[in-house]
């Protein structure tokens, strides 16, 4: 448990691990199995997942039906959080790439927890204002670092998708260049100036309509975001 006076200026890695503590005698022990659902566009049944072993893709359905891959999230991962408070429906699919070991706290187990200790919850509400921090000039996010470290999370996404990739390092885009800043919540300009400076840094370099070479693997996933708010 964070004390009240404790800085606010940690890793969101640092930070999983303080929900994971206050809100221990709440989880519980969950598996998903490869290719089951944990929850779909639109459900609002939320709960909290705290990712131990396997993958879990965060995807979204194209305008054309198909299925694009936003984010991978790995073991240490902790998401799930907008549904888990507000009980509205999820914006984004969440799919098993593998087999999964996870803790899972339910959007009724949550309130719960407030009941009986609402203190639980200020790790949880200390890693939200971050996030609400940085939203407040969302222009400016949307052409910062930060929509870099998105473009990132999505491309090492694909990477990690098989039917994604045609051969070895180059991964192709499922849909329009357009669609696809949308379902990332980027302007196509704003995306395009990214491939760029991917491109500049060595990272990546276009390999055709929609298709990309990626050139350091290690530099992409480093680049990537380390904590997605779902």
């Amino acid at each position: 448990m964070l004390r009240d006076n404790e800085k606010i200026d940690k890793t969101p890695s640092s930070l999983y691990s303080d929900i994971r503590s206050s809100l221990s005698p709440y989880f519980r022990s969950a598996r998903y199995f490869r290719s089951e659902t944990l929850w779909r566009e639109g459900d609002t049944n939320g709960m909290l997942v705290s990712l131990l072993e396997g993958r879990v893709k965060i995807y979204r359905i194209a305008p054309d039906g198909k299925a694009v891959t936003l984010y991978v999230m790995r073991p240490g991962d902790v998401f799930g959080f907008l549904p888990l408070i507000d009980g509205m429906p999820y914006t984004v699919n969440a799919e098993a790439m593998d087999d999964i070991n996870a803790m899972i706290l339910t959007h009724e187990q949550f309130i719960e927890a407030m009941k009986e200790d609402p203190r639980a919850a200020l790790p949880l509400l200390r890693y939200l204002s971050g996030h609400l921090r940085s939203s407040f000039d969302i222009i400016m996010r949307l052409s910062s670092r930060d929509a870099l470290s998105r473009v990132a999370s999505a491309l090492a996404g694909l990477l990690e998708e098989g039917d994604q990739r045609s051969n070895e390092g180059v991964i192709v885009i499922p849909v329009s260049s357009k669609e696809y800043a949308s379902l990332l919540g980027l302007t196509p300009e704003s995306f395009s100036r990214k491939i760029t400076e991917l491109a500049d840094m060595g990272i990546l370099e276009r390999a055709g309509v929609n298709r990309l070479r990626i050139i350091d693997h290690k530099r992409l996933s480093s680049m990537a975001v380390p904590g997605i708010l779902i």
